[in-house]
């Protein structure tokens, strides 16, 4: 199983409730929130549990969903889009921000990491409010986040960039392009992207070959110094079990665009055509997101013991209950 990451030391943190949904919720999707109309101007001006985008326009689309534990998580996306889940309420949040949010991690307790996609910014979350995390670069082409704490964190786009807690300093080299980042240890990080699979060891990054025929890697999760997953186009999906890359075939030719799970026996992918997948650790289940054709699922996260949740393109927040 993996350990439970350590606090951002440096990020002052509410105290925010962590209970988990309501146990009386019966199994199956539904829909925890909806982001506010792209057009409405007010990034914290969202919708309720399970309500309505406020005007009837097309809701901002949510790019990543990420968690701490039961009921302490994140959502991030388009007009700076931001919902906080305290308990079992999903709560809109400003960011100060009208770009397109994404890249999204939390390292335990209330303190979080995003990125303005495609840009130069990384923000933080000190438990009360959004700002910004060092020195922005100006061709960072910002994809995803990952930290253990504030004096060690890490941000992926152009290069590979590492946080000390006073300054950015590049590791893995611009030109190579990189679209998610995640670890178990902090000696055990994965960053994967069109500029393939990089690995860091505690002490250098070094390029990691993928299976002979592998599509194009998108997103990886890690749980374990033996166990890390890696998916990507159409239904590509490659396991690490601490000794060798291996093509995992899961019945599908969707691309697949997120990962994330709680350990080894419980990994769940989404992608194109509301595809969200199911690994038990013996066999894939396939699953009918209210997504449906046209749409991507482009964030899934699960608290240990606790609910389903997942973003996409129609501006929705999905709780699915096992």
């Amino acid at each position: 199983m993996r350990p439970l990451p350590v606090v951002f030391p440096l990020l002052a943190t509410a105290s925010l409730a962590c209970t988990s949904s309501d146990v009386s919720e019966p199994p199956g999707f539904s829909t925890a929130y909806v982001a506010a109309p792209s057009d409405a101007g007010t990034p914290d001006a969202g919708a309720a549990e399970g309500g309505a985008a406020a005007d009837g326009g097309a809701p901002a689309a949510f790019q990543a969903v990420t968690g701490s534990g039961p009921g302490v998580a994140f959502a991030v996306g388009d007009d700076g889009a931001a919902a906080l889940l305290s308990g079992s309420t999903w709560i809109p949040v400003d960011t100060g921000t009208t770009a397109t949010l994404g890249g999204l991690s939390m390292s335990g307790g209330a303190s979080a990491l995003a990125v303005e996609l495609g840009g130069a910014h990384v923000l933080g979350w000190n438990g009360r409010a959004w700002g910004g995390l060092g020195a922005d670069r100006a061709d960072r082409a910002a994809a995803a986040t990952f930290g253990f704490s504030l004096k060690d964190a890490w941000v992926v786009g152009n290069g590979v960039e590492h946080w000390d807690g006073q300054s950015w300093t590049q590791e893995v080299p611009s030109g190579s392009m990189y679209t998610s980042i995640f670890g178990s240890f902090r000696t055990d990080v994965w960053a994967v992207g069109p500029g393939g699979i990089q690995h860091y060891d505690g002490k250098a990054w070094s390029a990691v070959a993928a299976p002979a025929g592998a599509g194009a890697l998108a997103a990886v999760w890690v749980s374990a110094l033996w166990d890390a997953w890696f998916v990507g186009a159409a239904g590509t999906i490659v396991h690490w079990d601490g000794n060798a890359m291996t093509s995992v075939p899961a019945g599908t030719t969707k691309d697949l665009k997120c990962v994330g799970g709680t350990e080894e026996d419980d990994v769940w992918v989404g992608g194109q055509d509301g595809t969200l997948l199911h690994f038990d650790g013996a066999s894939w289940t396939t699953y009918a997101t209210p997504a449906g054709a046209g749409h991507a699922v482009t964030g899934v996260w699960r608290a240990f013991d606790s609910d389903v949740y997942l973003v996409d393109d129609t501006g929705a927040i999905t709780r699915y209950v096992p």
